[in-house]
């Protein structure tokens, strides 16, 4: 009997201790990804296929491009006209912001939040807010 409670202590604490090892190496090579956004695949690096309900034909539909270089996002919307960058791009967790300037003049704010392979949110200009909805087109790499 006491040889089967030692067996058990002994898995137990093999069990908690590696649990938490494999919990510490993965938030340290993932620092900027909170644990349950990486877990549950809810990064937004990868590309995107969007639409936008209520604006213009011009700005309804493209792909998003979310890639991370050397610690840093970048954003790229590609549209059937042409290509617009993300400016201010920041990402908490399962949540990416960052800003559009759409011919130069008129400054889009995009807020998006990532559960699984859908994205959800609002573009909001001056005049008016839209909503954004998509499903991940391809996985980081």
């Amino acid at each position: 009997m006491i040889k089967r409670f030692q067996f058990l202590v002994g898995l137990l604490i093999l069990v908690l201790t590696t649990s938490f090892s494999a919990y510490a190496e993965t938030s340290s090579m993932y620092p900027n990804i909170g644990l349950r956004a990486m877990l549950l695949n809810e990064d937004p690096v990868g590309v995107w296929d969007y639409e936008v309900e209520g604006t213009e034909a011009t700005y309804r539909a493209g792909v998003l491009f979310i890639r991370k270089e050397n610690g840093v996002h970048f954003v790229e919307v590609h549209l059937g006209n042409g290509v617009l960058n993300g400016q201010d791009v920041q990402v908490q967790g399962n949540t990416i912001k960052f800003t559009l300037n759409l011919d130069g003049l008129e400054r889009v704010s995009i807020v998006l939040n990532v559960a699984e392979d859908v994205v959800l949110g609002q573009a909001t200009t001056d005049e008016d807010s839209y909503t954004i909805k998509g499903t991940r087109k391809l996985p980081p790499q």
